[in-house]
């Protein structure tokens, strides 16, 4: 414990010689000479700081970076390294912003700590501070082409055009001519009026790359955004001689009849895309959505814009055509039968997609439909054996069905495969769900250490720690800790009523009656009729039971009396129910 203190103490002393030091940074004091011996203590620490923070060992690293401090307060070094600390491990951002600054101004050459601070700067949303960063950077190393990329961004964001031009430039003077420098430098020279020369870059462009076939439809693009349609018509026919298959060309001419407003003549051209093989994937689920919402749009119903999807996934059978189809439906509010048929289609062609496995999962855990959602459970472990929601959900319906060793043998076997990322609070679940099944199977010793296992992972697993509580009063074992956790499922979930009978069950067994009535009354009222009683499906004959029990040790028989007689009565007719629902199962069979 004293450790601790010291450690924190510790850093409300950086924090306070930061703060000196910030005092001071104006003046920019000379760095005192070290002497040989405390220049070797210095490395020695500096160097130990380092290999800790990369070895994740976070305490023991800021112990010796704030020695280093102690021994050299004016160490750039040091204090960048305490900067990159508190930012990214402690995300003391202010902290680490003023020490990461202070060592910038130590040692203005220094482009990993310009760099950084520049990236601060953005973060702050202070762009005129990251661009006197990155303007020191670009003196220091001319020939990084990404720091005049940024800087044209950041000027041009300024209203800067000039200056964003003139980075864009020199970028090119470093990488070379391509598409996207040229386009950057086309919108910038038309945002300076300059639409001659914004079109002229883009020629030039065209003629030093003759061969690529996208440079003069981007161009066409352009001419037809400026209204220029007869230029833009020439680019594509001269696109059209040399290669008239070419997808991009399709694109550039629906662009051009959707301008006319010939809207036949774009969804002719939509579709001859769609189903030519000279499409690409991605550019085919782009065609496909639009033409899906365009079909929509004409009618009241989903039917046409389904069946042209069916068209196309039937001669090109590509998984996201069906994941395109089930964002579609759920967007235009389809039905769940729909959907799910486009979601088995997905999966056939798709067995390890988590998306399509996990909605179909969900949906039939919800209906209860046990079977299907056993097939689904089934197929999610083969194709995603680590995901171990399929594992924890196939226990679930080995466990509603009564089978509960099949359920703890895949539960222990999806445990096992569970990947590292898997979160701590589905095996926390995993665990829980283990431990209800070990003790239906009497095995009590087995389903403790499961519960325990299930609170590592999760210590605020509610049903694990009601269920947990409830067993162990059941036993009379460990009756203070069955309070502790079932009071923290209680403030939890304060109404729910099972985790109110559970409390107050285990208050009674430690004779503690009054605060047990206490609970009880919030889960049995006194103020509610024998009828309204009866009626709650939120109380078993067992709670009852429970109520009467308490009440009698507080010496009112005969109320205890009457709950009994009430949860008999209850059980009797909660016999009767499953007999019928036996009988009318078996109508069905």
């Amino acid at each position: 414990m004293r450790g601790v203190i010291r450690f924190f103490l510790s850093m409300a002393c950086v924090a306070c010689t930061l703060g000196a030091q910030a005092e001071k940074r104006e003046a920019h004091p000379a760095r005192p000479t070290l002497s040989a011996d405390r220049q070797r203590r210095f490395n020695y620490f500096f160097h130990e700081g380092v290999r800790l923070r990369l070895a994740e060992d976070y305490s023991r690293a800021y112990y010796c970076l704030q020695h280093c401090l102690e021994i050299d307060p004016y160490s750039a070094d040091a204090l960048y390294e305490m900067a990159v600390y508190n930012l990214y491990v402690l995300g003391r951002d202010s902290l680490g912003f003023e020490q990461l600054r202070y060592a910038a101004s130590l040692e203005p050459k220094n482009p990993d700590m310009l760099e950084m601070l520049a990236r601060q700067y953005l973060e702050q949303e202070r762009p005129e501070e990251a661009v006197k960063c990155l303007e020191q950077i670009v003196l220091l190393q001319p020939k990084r082409s990404d720091l005049f990329s940024a800087l044209s961004r950041l000027y041009a964001q300024a209203g800067d055009s000039k200056r964003a031009l003139a980075s864009l430039e020199r970028q090119e003077l470093i990488e070379g001519k391509s598409l996207e420098l040229s386009l950057g430098k086309f919108v910038l020279l038309k945002s300076m009026k300059k639409v001659k020369q914004a079109f002229a870059e883009m020629e030039e462009l065209s003629r030093e790359n003759p061969h690529d076939l996208n440079i003069p439809l981007v161009m066409a693009d352009l001419y037809l955004d400026e209204g220029q349609e007869e230029k833009a018509l020439q680019l594509m026919d001269r696109v059209e001689r040399e290669s008239p298959r070419y997808p991009q060309l399709q694109m550039t001419r629906m662009k051009y009849y959707e301008r006319k407003g010939q809207n036949s003549m774009v969804s002719a051209l939509c579709d001859s895309m769609v189903f030519s093989p000279d499409v690409d994937g991605q550019m085919r689920l782009s065609l496909v959505q639009m033409r899906m919402n365009e079909l929509a749009a004409k009618s009241d119903s989903l039917t046409d814009a389904m069946r042209y999807q069916r068209r196309v996934a039937e001669r090109f059978p590509d998984p996201n055509l069906y994941a395109l189809s089930a964002r579609f439906l759920v967007q235009h509010g389809g039905s769940s039968d729909s959907l799910l048929v486009e979601l088995h289609h997905l999966v056939n062609l798709d067995p390890t997609n988590e998306m399509a496995l996990g909605t179909l999962l969900s949906y039939y855990m919800s209906k209860d439909s046990l079977a299907a959602a056993e097939e689904i459970c089934l197929k999610g472990i083969n194709a995603l054996p680590a995901d171990l929601r399929f594992s924890f959900y196939m226990g679930a319906i080995h466990s509603q069905r009564g089978h509960s060793g099949e359920a703890v043998d895949v539960l222990k076997a999806g445990i096992g495969r569970a990947a590292g990322e898997t979160r701590p609070e589905m095996l926390s679940d995993a665990y829980a769900l283990m431990g209800d099944c070990y003790y239906q199977m009497e095995q009590h010793v087995e389903a403790f250490a499961a519960y325990d296992s299930s609170l590592v992972y999760n210590p605020n697993n509610v049903l694990c720690l009601n269920n947990y509580a409830y067993f162990l009063s059941l036993r009379g074992e460990r009756l203070e800790k069955a309070e502790q956790m079932s009071y923290i499922a209680i403030k939890q979930e304060p109404l729910n009523k099972t985790y109110l009978d559970t409390y107050a069950w285990v208050l009674y067994l430690e004779e503690n009656y009054s605060m047990a009535k206490f609970y009880i009354d919030r889960v049995v009222s006194p103020l509610s009729s024998d009828e309204e009683l009866l009626a709650d499906p939120t109380l078993s004959p067992d709670v009852i039971r429970h109520a009467a029990a308490i009440y009698e040790a507080n010496g009112q028989e005969e109320r205890a009396g009457h709950l009994r007689q009430l949860a008999l009565k209850k059980e009797e007719g909660k016999d009767a129910q499953e007999t019928d629902n036996n009988q009318n199962e078996e109508t069905k069979e």
